[in-house]
């Protein structure tokens, strides 16, 4: 019985750090996707071309990133997961898709 019990535990705990890392390089996949959406919108910035856009998505990329955050500290791995791929999603949109881009190009 102690041994089950015992070995229950260890699988938890085990799966919970997977859960973790998981989480964690959501994040930092997220991160780097957001400096590389910065780079790319300031050298389109540099070259006139426009941005609002980009800008936008960006800032809505790093809000998500932020929320990210708080749920990994709450222990909520799946929600901050879930709110990390958002945020390298929207920041890879704001370098890919809406630079050089207004509102107008979307109606």
């Amino acid at each position: 019985m102690k041994t089950t019990i015992i070995t229950i535990l260890l699988l938890f705990v085990f799966l919970v750090g997977c859960t973790n890392t998981q989480t964690l390089d959501s994040i930092e996949d997220a991160k780097e996707e957001i400096v590389k959406a910065q780079e790319k919108i300031q050298e389109s910035e540099q070259d006139g071309k426009e941005v609002d856009l980009a800008k936008e998505r960006l800032e809505r990329a790093k809000t998500k990133l932020k929320e990210s955050n708080q749920q990994l500290e709450l222990g909520n791995t799946q929600k901050a997961d879930s709110l990390a791929e958002q945020s390298k999603d929207l920041a890879a949109e704001s370098r890919m898709k809406y630079i050089g881009k207004t509102q107008e190009d979307f109606e």
